[in-house]
């Protein structure tokens, strides 16, 4: 019988790394009875279907869908942003894929770690939070958090998907490991068919620049230069100011940061109990959980009217460039 395979992240868990290695490699899966559709891609994921339940537009991909659901092999769909539907978007895409024989492959990476890297990500793209803004909402009630505990999301995807067999891979280990592709194979049970390149992508920018972004991103309410636009501008000519950054304002951030700790706290050992109790799944790290030090600009700094006007001036420059 025909099986579908669903892999639904979440982010900061690798993805789009495996969704590149099985974009480029779909010949090869292809003659293996593996099909990974080439349409309804952004970027190398299935993010058009996933987006298109979202905004009420699954209707134009009516013959798409109806090719995978007809196809006679084993089907591979892959995007971050199916974790993001809501329950009645999972329902809908389960009524629109006609397979009794479901894998939903789900990366398990440490919680607050992974909820650091999200905070990260989405300042990139143009939010303005701070990190303590961004997690307190999550921390401060974490069973009910669909970022750090993932079995919420999971249950209504078994919900739905009733036939469904769900996956865990354990992102941390398999990183460790250079082992992320190898792993996703494994797990689909086509161990060995395709080999690891483990090239990196997403990489993090450093907490100082990720701070500079986030206070442009807050200058740019209102204007035109904004979100993933303005985050490019920055980089592409972040030469010209180096020295502005280098001497002036990445000392003064230096010198008003605060150490954190982040990983191993009784929230991620609590999800790892609570995903051994219901999944069976055990996190494959001995009892060792990872433990990132890091300093974040204290948000006290904006309050320094030379760092501001600093701020406002590279933002005016990326402004008046072509």
């Amino acid at each position: 019988m025909n099986r579908l395979i669903l892999h639904i992240g979440p982010h900061k868990t690798g993805s789009t790394y495996i969704q590149r290695e099985l974009f480029n490699s779909k010949e090869k899966l292809l003659t293996n009875n593996l099909l990974y559709p080439s349409t309804m891609l952004e970027m190398f994921g299935h993010t058009g279907l996933a987006n298109s339940i979202k905004t009420n537009s699954l209707s134009d991909f009516k013959s798409e869908i109806s090719d995978i659901n007809n196809f006679s092999g084993d089907v591979i769909l892959s995007s971050e942003n199916f974790f993001n539907l809501d329950e009645l978007g999972i329902k809908i895409l389960e009524e629109s894929l006609e397979y009794n024989d479901v894998e939903i492959i789900v990366f398990y990476r440490q919680p607050t770690i992974r909820l650091l890297s999200l905070w990260h990500e989405y300042v990139k793209s143009g939010m303005t939070l701070s990190y303590s803004e961004f997690s307190s909402r999550h921390i401060s009630k974490p069973f009910m958090s669909e970022e750090l505990n993932i079995s919420i999301k999971l249950n209504l995807f078994l919900k739905y998907f009733k036939s469904g067999d769900v996956r865990i891979i354990d992102y941390d280990e398999s990183v460790a490991n250079k082992n992320t592709l190898r792993s996703f194979m494994e797990a689909i049970g086509r161990k060995g068919l395709l080999d690891e390149s483990y090239a990196v992508i997403n990489k993090r920018i450093n907490f100082y620049d990720l701070e500079v972004l986030r206070c442009l991103h807050h200058l740019s309410k209102g204007g035109e230069l904004k979100g993933h636009a303005l985050r490019l501008k920055y980089f592409k000519n972040r030469y010209i100011f180096k020295e502005i950054l280098d001497k002036r304002i990445f000392p003064f951030l230096s010198g008003n940061s605060i150490p954190l700790k982040i990983g191993g706290s009784f929230i991620d050992h609590a999800m790892a109990d609570l995903m051994n109790n219901e999944y069976a799944f055990k996190v494959s790290n001995n009892g060792n959980f990872e433990i990132e030090n890091i300093l974040l600009p204290s948000s006290v700094w904006m309050l320094n009217l030379e760092m501001v006007s600093e701020i406002h001036g590279i933002y005016t420059m990326l402004v008046d460039m072509d």
